[in-house]
């Protein structure tokens, strides 16, 4: 210290801090080996103050391995406080991490954990080389063959196929409205196709590219937490309405198969010839899944309408004097010549639930006739047939499918409401409600109502407005 007109002194400065220090509860943050472009959100580091002291801990940022994110960058913690710490990673590139996560303590050493993770391209073939459908006739016909997707990698592959109707198509994507896919049956002994097709949520796939973007350019993303709960709540916004996608994803196991039905179903006439759009998940084409599609749509020689044959419900009131329900199917020969047609009833032969009258005969050219399907439901529950159409010129290949769907209920009564809740009155004012009672199935049905032992004594009076009697002419 300098004095005026005096002598230097020196002050002697002594101060006191007391250590902190914290520790992680894991040794290591090993996230083993993934496939690029994956989101890796539910990674949690658990860190505990072990000393008396309050800590101040702050995330070295300048040391985070790439690709990664922290939440709670900055935290205190008190006593035997733990605090768990959210690791984000993505990266979109073939990459082999081995890392450490730096944390800086308030007063204390700083603490570090290794971070450990290998990203990869799996290894997904489609073993078909190409999908040449041949020649199949327009207005309904289709043509069907298999897909198979083979995973030869060590870790588990999602894929994307968008079937949705481009505005302005390229040559690879013109007619992509015409192809279809479902579930090969092997692939799921109970034929729950939902759990291997399942609907692509864009809002997702937007969330995933900026949180993507966002990792490549270094800047850090706070709100983590808030994107899964905005993910999630759409998701539960979303439940109610399932209209057909033609989005889809799914997954293929490491050494595993997964089959698939592909069905093309041309709309002129005219050649097909685009790209089965099948991409890796987040990173987009690979040439492995790069296959054609080649289809020639032909002139009908037998037209049939509808295909599809949704039958209204049908109440089961007898199981031995029920009469079907009865739809009519127009069927009609453009050409010129006769031709003979078949309709195999083989798979209907057990339950006899769906039938036709006639399933067989001939047409004569330019020629138009009315045949009949009939549903006669044995059982309270959904029905679904898929019956082959043969013609003459082909005995051995289904010219076209015919789709029957019908549903079969018992005859039951149904209320306007689920509750009868009387108006709050005064003492010696009669409390009123009125409800309505529908009949669903009954021909001849007479109402009686059973008070409850319980309700005895509160002197309850049902009266029938319009009768006690329901039936086919009085539903209500």
């Amino acid at each position: 210290m300098k004095v005026d007109d005096g002598l230097e002194e020196v002050i002697r400065c002594e101060g006191f801090v007391k250590e902190a220090k914290c520790v992680f509860k894991q040794e290591c943050l090993d996230l083993g080996v993934i496939p690029i472009c994956k989101k890796e959100d539910g990674n949690y580091l658990v860190l505990k103050n072990i000393y008396k002291n309050p800590a101040v801990y702050h995330v070295a940022m300048d040391k985070l391995p790439p690709y990664t994110e922290v939440t709670l960058i900055k935290d205190r913690l008190l006593f035997d406080e733990t605090r768990f710490l959210k690791v984000n990673f993505c990266c979109k590139e073939e990459k082999k991490i081995d890392s450490e996560i730096v944390l800086y303590i308030r007063g204390g050493k700083p603490v570090s954990i290794p971070f450990k993770v290998e990203t990869i391209i799996p290894k997904v073939v489609v073993l078909e080389d190409e999908f040449d459908f041949g020649g199949v006739t327009t207005l309904g016909n289709s043509g069907t063959l298999k897909l198979t997707v083979m995973n030869n990698s060590s870790i588990p592959a999602t894929l994307i196929l968008d079937l949705r109707e481009k505005e302005n198509p390229t040559k690879e994507w013109e007619g992509i409205e015409c192809l279809d896919i479902t579930p090969f049956q092997e692939n799921n002994g109970n034929n729950d196709d939902s759990s291997i097709l399942l609907s692509v949520n864009e809002k997702d796939l937007e969330n995933d590219n900026d949180e993507l973007g966002s990792m490549k350019s270094g800047k850090e993303l706070h709100n983590f937490d808030d994107v899964e709960k905005h993910s999630e709540d759409s998701d539960e916004g979303q439940e109610g309405e399932k209209p057909r996608s033609r989005h889809f994803k799914f997954m293929v196991h490491p050494q595993s198969p997964q089959v698939f039905n592909l069905k093309f179903s041309p709309k002129d006439v005219r050649n097909y010839n685009l790209e089965l759009p099948l991409t890796l998940m987040g990173y987009g084409r690979m040439e492995s899944l790069i296959r054609p599609l080649l289809c020639k749509g032909l002139k009908p020689k037998f037209l049939l309408q509808p295909q599809l044959i949704e039958f209204k419900k049908k109440v089961i009131t007898t199981k031995d004097k029920c009469v079907p329900s009865t739809m009519e199917i127009t069927i009609s020969n453009p050409d010129n010549r006769a031709i003979s047609w078949r309709i195999d009833q083989s798979k209907l032969e057990p339950e006899k639930v769906f039938f036709f009258v006639p399933n067989e005969g001939r047409l004569d050219g330019l020629q138009t006739s009315i045949i009949k399907a009939l549903f006669n439901p044995i059982e309270p529950q959904y029905y679904e047939k898929i019956i082959p159409l043969y013609v003459e010129t082909e005995p051995n290949r289904p010219y076209l499918e015919i789709t029957l769907k019908g549903l079969g209920a018992y005859p039951k009564l149904n209320f306007d409401r689920r509750d009868i809740i009387l108006p709050i009155v005064p003492l010696g004012i009669v409390s009123k409600c009125c409800f309505r009672i529908y009949n669903d199935g009954y021909e001849n049905m007479a109402l009686k109502e059973i008070v409850h032992q319980e309700m005895e004594n509160l002197n309850l009076k049902l009266e029938y407005a319009d009768g006690k009697t329901l039936g086919i002419t009085k539903s209500k």
